[in-house]
């Protein structure tokens, strides 16, 4: 049985990132250092915690890190409205931000907070079509904008078709328990859907920025900046990829704080293991890779997701006049034939 090598000792180490490779590295790194027996940092926090399995060493160094991105972040809801369930009526595709006469008042303080995006982590939303994204990837799809005339209701700059929704997946959205919805497909773009990935490492500061990326897509670009507004139907305006309808395309955004630390300090005699961020200023851009799938496989590349997470991702991203395959291959497991 391995003992712990660090336990009776204080310490403090800098990460650039604090995904769990990260952490795992600068725990071996400070065990060379002291001269511990044992050379597997893994196996040293399986010690140091006295864990019953590795999930538990992994789920801790994420609740750690994750703690930091929290330490001085600002509510998501709370930031953009003094009404609490506003932003999350939004999200399902309601509220006055969408269906408002008076837009630029309703949503004033979207633009108002904009302005700190750049220097303040924003929270994640507590919301049904967010919560659990398994794989570390959402987005949001507009089918309309507010200058849109009835004759052409699609955005101008739509880049997706819609093929169809599982409304078992976007039920609390979709206020009906089951179901589907099949679009048709004549290979034109007519939504416009673009999101944001982070990859199963909850610990990392692509993790720790998705509520800011959230805030971009979903609220000051599209909306407030673009005039996107609806969702499509029976799914929700923005949600995790599992939860959105399979589409063809998505566009991505990217938050990336570059000179962001994160601290990692240990008292031995409070046995307290804690992590604290020094952030820098947060910067957005389009994904390099230019979609986001390939952004999302840019990231499995990097040891953020499984071959089984990118296998996921391409049957909901399903790529320009692939529709009806996708539609067909769902159909499928419901027992039905498309026609």
């Amino acid at each position: 049985e391995v003992s712990s090598c660090l336990k009776d000792i204080d310490f403090e180490m800098n990460l650039n990132d604090c995904s769990v490779d990260d952490f795992l590295t600068a725990i071996g790194n400070k065990m060379t250092e002291i001269g511990c027996v044992n050379t597997d940092p893994f196996m040293e926090m399986f010690a140091f915690w006295d864990a019953t399995n590795d999930s538990e060493v992994t789920k801790n160094i994420e609740k750690i890190c994750a703690s930091a991105y929290l330490e001085d972040a600002v509510d998501f809801s709370e930031a953009l409205s003094l009404e609490g369930q506003l932003v999350g009526e939004f999200i399902d595709g309601g509220s006055v931000y969408n269906y408002g006469s008076n837009q630029a008042k309703d949503a004033s303080r979207i633009k108002y907070f904009d302005d700190k995006a750049s220097s303040r982590v924003l929270t994640y939303p507590d919301h049904h079509a967010l919560d659990h994204c398994d794989i570390g990837a959402a987005m949001c799809c507009f089918v309309t904008s507010t200058g849109a005339s009835a004759e052409s209701p699609a955005p101008s700059n739509a880049n997706a078709e819609a093929c169809y929704t599982d409304i078992k997946a976007s039920r609390y959205s979709a206020h009906v328990r089951n179901g589907y919805s099949i679009y048709p497909s004549d290979g034109a773009n007519d939504i416009y859907c673009e999101g944001f990935a982070w990859g199963t490492d909850k610990g990392s500061i692509d993790a720790g920025l998705k509520g800011n990326e959230l805030f971009k897509v979903g609220f000051m670009n599209n909306f407030y900046t673009n005039g996107l507004v609806e969702q499509v139907p029976a799914a929700p305006m923005c949600g995790c990829i599992d939860r959105m309808p399979v589409v063809t395309d998505a566009k991505c955004i990217e938050a990336t704080a570059a000179s962001a630390s994160v601290t990692i300090t240990y008292d031995s005699t409070l046995e307290d293991l804690g992590a604290s961020l020094t952030l820098g200023d947060i910067t957005y851009s389009e994904c390099s890779e230019g979609n986001l799938l390939d952004h999302y496989k840019a990231l499995a590349d990097k040891g953020r997701a499984g071959a089984e997470d990118v296998t996921y991702m391409e049957s909901r991203l399903v790529g320009d006049g692939n529709c009806p395959v996708a539609t067909s291959s769902f159909l499928a497991t419901l027992g039905l034939t498309f026609a």
